[in-house]
């Protein structure tokens, strides 16, 4: 159990020393396009 958490706590060190602390480091790269709702009521 201890070489198991000892390799994570490496493998973590790692990772955030090559890619640094912020939110875009682990998360998905491709950017979202959202597109505007239809009207869904009309104004006599």
């Amino acid at each position: 159990m201890w070489v198991i958490l000892a390799a994570a706590l490496i493998a973590a060190a790692w990772f955030f020393s090559q890619n640094g602390c912020n939110t875009s480091a682990s998360g998905n790269q491709q950017k979202v396009e959202s597109t505007k709702p239809g009207d869904t009521y009309k104004i006599r």
